[in-house]
C-alpha cells in the first residue's frame, strides 16, 4: 500500500469513528437507560413516549438471509394488530424453534419491535433492542477509530522512510532496525495498544456478531488472552535477541 492510500483511508476512518462516537453511541446509551427505566404504557400504542407496549402476535414464518461476507440476517415474520412486522433478531436457539402459526407476544419501543416473547420459552431480542444497539455502536466506534489510526500512522511511517507519498516500500525492507528508525521511541507501547486492542476487538466482534455470545465477558476474555499473547511475543523477541548477541565465552 502506498503512503498516500493509507493517509486517505486514515483521514476518512478516524473522523467517521469520531462522528459515530458523538452521535450513534451517546444516543444508544441514552435510549438504553430510558428503556431500562420505562414501564408498560397505559394504552396499547406502538410509539409510546417513555413506555413500551406488548401485544399479541402470530409468527408467519422465519427467514435466514446469508451474506457473502459477514454474518447472516435472521428475520422473523410477524402479524399483529398493527400489521406485518419483519424484525431482524439475535442468533439464539429459540429462533430455530419458531414455527408458522405460533402465538407470541412482541414488545414495541419507539415504534419498533425490540423483543419477541415465546410463551413458556425464552425471549428473543431484536437488533432494535437498546442493549444490542450499544454493543453495535461501541464496536463500530472502536473498530473505525482504531483502523483509521493504524492506516494514518502507518502511512506517516512509510513516508518518513520512503521520502515519497506515492512510492511504496517492499515488505522485505521492513526489518526491526528500520522500524526502530521510523517509529517513535515508544513504539512498543504503540504496538501493544494497537495489536492487543485490534485482536481483542476482532475476536469479540466475531463472537458477538456471529455467535451472539455476551459482549462484556467475551471482550474481557479476549482482552486478557491478547495481553498474554503480547507478553509471550515480547519474551520470544527478547530470547531471539539474546541468542543473536550472546557474548563469546572467555578462554579457560
Amino acid at each position: 500500500m502506498r503512503p498516500i492510500t493509507g493517509l486517505v483511508l486514515g483521514s476518512v476512518l478516524v473522523p467517521l469513528g469520531l462522528v459515530i462516537s458523538l452521535t450513534w453511541l451517546p444516543s444508544s446509551v441514552a435510549d438504553a437507560f430510558e428503556y431500562g427505566a420505562a414501564g408498560a404504557c397505559k394504552e396499547a400504542v406502538p410509539n409510546g413516549s417513555g413506555c413500551w407496549t406488548e401485544v399479541s402476535a402470530v409468527v408467519t414464518g422465519t427467514q435466514i438471509y446469508t451474506r457473502p461476507r459477514g454474518n447472516s440476517n435472521w428475520v422473523v415474520d410477524l402479524t399483529d394488530q398493527y400489521g406485518r412486522q419483519r424484525p431482524q433478531v439475535a442468533h439464539r436457539d429459540v429462533f430455530n424453534r419458531l414455527t408458522a402459526g405460533e402465538p407470541v407476544s412482541v414488545r414495541f419501543w419507539k415504534g419498533r419491535v425490540v423483543l419477541i416473547h415465546v410463551p413458556g420459552g425464552d425471549d428473543l431480542p431484536t437488533d432494535n433492542e437498546p442493549g444490542r444497539q450499544i454493543g453495535m455502536a461501541s464496536l463500530a466506534t472502536v473498530f473505525t477509530v482504531l483502523a483509521g489510526s493504524v492506516f494514518f500512522l502507518g502511512a506517516l511511517g512509510v513516508h518518513r522512510h520512503a521520502r515519497s507519498w506515492t512510492r511504496s516500500v517492499s515488505r522485505d525492507a521492513w526489518s526491526a532496525d528500520l522500524f526502530d528508525a521510523v517509529a517513535p521511541p515508544a513504539r512498543l507501547w504503540a504496538e501493544a495498544i494497537f495489536l492487543i486492542a485490534f485482536v481483542s476487538l476482532a475476536v469479540t466482534t466475531i463472537a458477538w456478531g456471529w455467535f451472539d455470545l455476551p459482549l462484556l465477558p467475551v471482550a474481557a476474555v479476549t482482552l486478557g488472552f491478547s495481553a498474554l499473547g503480547w507478553a509471550w511475543l515480547l519474551h520470544h523477541r527478547a530470547r531471539a535477541v539474546m541468542e543473536r548477541r550472546s557474548l563469546p565465552r572467555k578462554p579457560r
